[in-house]
């Protein structure tokens, strides 16, 4: 980063700040306000005052991060790549971004990752120039549960994956299932013969088997940039056009914080759809026309019972 060069004005800009924040009750209660970590840095990073209570409740006295640069405080100094964070932050923020928000996190021994969101401001003078900025970072809590509780909790995602009544699979990012529950036996399918193949290889030697494969693939496809759910409903016949099942699926893919495609989860649910025979039909006419040699014609959504033409 090439900020603008120090200089005294800045400096005395800066040092009014400061002062007007420890001379003003309002502003020393606000900055002082212990639910989060508050900081006033110069146009390199370096901190210039900092929020005392947690300073000391970091066990690290004020005096000692006054003057030091934001990456060698507390966690950040012990890894050098933070530097490089920390700059291209400040550059971001200086150069008309505005507020940058971020999230960190960081390992601990004995739990899963430590988190803080934070969000850097520049400070400017009464002519609009940057002089400085201005730091809050929250304690978000992330800290995870012990090992102990998390083996617990995924023996029960486990538990949970398996007993649901609905096909769930995890399928790779091409489409291969890496996974899938107990829900396809019931459909007198054995689980080893899911797992490792290409979801669109499955049942394709079943009516329409190809036409249904090509279509597995544009959605696989489909889902390589997509964020949200994807969401089917298949209808499988029989050769004779007989309404063997319906299927509803739901795709959801799932991606690295970097934005990769890690993994796609798929839920399927057959559902049965039978109208009754004795019950008069109520339908929706989508659209409705007369056609040369047929007659009237429509198109009908019915919502139960029999249509009888």
């Amino acid at each position: 980063m090439t900020p603008p060069q120090s200089s005294t004005q800045h400096a005395s800009a800066l040092a009014a700040v400061v002062s007007g924040l420890r001379t003003n009750p309002v502003a020393r209660h606000a900055f002082d306000e212990p639910s989060r970590f508050r900081a006033v840095v110069d146009l390199h990073g370096v901190i210039v005052d900092v929020n005392p209570y947690r300073a000391a409740g970091a066990a690290v006295p004020r005096e000692a991060m006054v003057g030091q640069p934001l990456w060698r405080m507390g966690v950040y100094a012990v890894d050098p790549g933070w530097e490089a964070r920390w700059r291209t932050r400040l550059e971001e923020s200086l150069n008309g971004v505005g507020t940058v928000e971020y999230e960190d996190e960081f390992p601990t021994d004995e739990h899963g990752p430590f988190g803080v969101r934070g969000e850097l401001s520049v400070v400017r003078d009464d002519d609009g120039a940057a002089i400085g900025f201005y730091l809050e970072v929250t304690n978000v809590d992330i800290v995870r549960e012990t090992k102990q509780e998390l083996k617990r909790e995924i023996a029960l995602r486990q538990l949970i994956f398996d007993q649901t009544f609905q096909l769930t699979a995890i399928l790779g990012p091409d489409g291969t299932v890496l996974d899938v529950n107990k829900a396809v036996e019931r459909i007198g399918i054995p689980r080893e013969a899911f797992i490792g193949r290409h979801l669109y290889d499955l049942g394709v030697d079943e009516p329409n088997g190809e036409a249904r494969a090509r279509e597995w693939k544009r959605r696989i496809e489909h889902l390589q940039d997509a964020t949200e759910p994807f969401r089917a409903f298949d209808l499988l016949h029989a050769d004779d056009g007989k309404l063997l099942r319906a299927v509803d699926c739901s795709m959801t893919p799932v991606r690295s914080e970097e934005g990769r495609l890690e993994m796609i989860l798929l839920e399927s649910e057959m559902l049965e759809l039978r109208a009754s025979s004795s019950v008069p039909a109520r339908a929706s006419v989508i659209e409705a026309q007369v056609e040369q040699g047929r007659g009237p014609t429509a198109t009908v959504i019915v919502r139960m019972g029999t249509l009888k033409v």
